[in-house]
């Protein structure tokens, strides 16, 4: 690699003053060269190489470009030194001769088997799939060229380093460590501010009678909303993860009524967003087969059938079933069901002969004087029914009174 020096007289002739180096820099950039070249000598680095970088930037030399070089070399910024030899090469081709080019390239040779490459990816937490944008990477707090996420790796000196990464709104990220061969750094980034993102969380299958509460990381933000498809409008911190939530309730108060709802969703930006959350209500099927055929069944008060009838009802809770027939005995009991179960009740009313008589009930090991009660057997689902609601609230018998003639 040549450097810039100032040429030695011919012997045999009159030395004339010689023409120096400094004296084909331009005025304006000469008291520079001579802090670089003083600093230099004094090896004093840290002066020296942004001078000759100033000398460079001034005059537009490329033979300045060697010196500078020279010097990042010797202060063992080997990635630097072949960036001013490559410069150099691009700038100075029409000016520099084949020897000089020759020995750029034998320099470069030689000076990066002192580097290695490093690529640094940023992400907002430990659980984060993508990469935070728009942050800033210092090497040994030097601004590197462009952002996260970078397409291509940086070269970077061997040995120990501190990177960096900033961006507004977020804590830096920094990590010191030893480099010797290629490398990925991931770091992770702690957000500090947020932007505001609107959220609409539309609450399905709200149950005809009940309500529903919508709660946002554990805070309910929309409460006693009727209607099956109505929406909660709500904000939430961009760029994290939230859990939404949606319960039956009364007057803000989660309730059994159903089986409550949640979903995480990480919010990626400050555009508009729609949740969906579908309420389970708690329910069973009950089968209800009596005799005579033509009698009638009532759940909780409302006819519901003649002979036989199938349908869901609340699984909280009890409810009154009565089979009625004229001349025959009435038959009054409550039933329970388990949530997502089926029970079947055979049920044969008695005629009213004026004397006692007995009714008889299939299903369970038992018959029972006096008015018959039914006992519940588990069977498989069958035909979608008409869903019934409840008229007794959960734990509460309802005590039918009976009487005999």
């Amino acid at each position: 690699m040549s450097v810039a020096q100032t040429p030695k007289p011919k012997p045999g002739k009159t030395p004339e003053k010689p023409k120096s180096f400094r004296d084909e820099l331009p005025e304006i950039a000469r008291s520079d060269w001579d802090l670089a070249t003083t600093a230099y000598g004094a090896k004093s680095y840290a002066k020296a190489c942004p001078g000759f970088r100033r000398v460079y930037e001034l005059s537009k030399n490329p033979k300045v470009l060697s010196n500078l070089a020279v010097c990042e070399k010797d202060a063992e910024h080997f990635v630097k030194a072949v960036e001013a030899l490559k410069l150099q090469k691009e700038v100075g081709r029409s000016a520099l001769s084949a020897e000089d080019l020759a020995a750029a390239d034998r320099a470069i040779s030689v000076l990066e088997k002192f580097t290695t490459q490093v690529t640094v990816d940023v992400a907002a937490d430990p659980r984060a799939t993508r990469s935070v944008t728009g942050a800033k990477v210092y090497i040994d707090d030097e601004e590197q060229v462009g952002t996260v996420p970078f397409m291509k790796a940086f070269p970077i000196d061997q040995g120990q380093h501190k990177i960096r990464v900033s961006k507004e709104g977020f804590k830096d990220a920094i990590e010191t460590l030893v480099l010797k061969e290629p490398k990925t750094v991931k770091l992770v980034m702690e957000q500090t501010s947020f932007e505001r993102a609107t959220v609409s969380v539309r609450v399905d299958g709200i149950p005809a009678g009940a309500a529903a509460s919508v709660s946002v990381d554990g805070t309910v933000v929309c409460k006693d909303l009727t209607v099956s498809g109505s929406s909660c409008n709500t904000e939430v911190d961009a760029g994290k993860t939230h859990t939404f939530t949606a319960v039956c309730s009364e007057n803000g108060v989660p309730t059994d009524a159903c089986s409550a709802t949640t979903l995480s969703r990480e919010i990626l930006s400050k555009d508009p967003t729609t949740i969906a959350l579908g309420l389970a209500v708690k329910e069973g099927r009950i089968i209800i087969d009596a005799l005579p055929k033509d009698a009638s069944i009532y759940i909780d008060g409302k006819q519901v059938g003649s002979g036989k009838w199938e349908g869901k009802v609340s699984s909280l809770g009890s409810h009154a079933l009565s089979v009625r027939r004229s001349r025959y005995i009435e038959h009054n009991t409550e039933i329970f069901v388990e949530n997502g179960k089926t029970r079947t009740l055979q049920i044969i009313l008695n005629q009213d002969s004026g004397k006692q008589v007995i009714a008889t009930v299939f299903g369970a090991a038992a018959v029972l004087i006096g008015v018959g009660i039914a006992a519940g057997i588990l069977a498989a689902n069958a035909n979608e029914p008409n869903y019934v609601s409840g008229s007794l609230a959960p734990g509460i018998v309802k005590t039918t009174g009976l009487s005999f003639r």
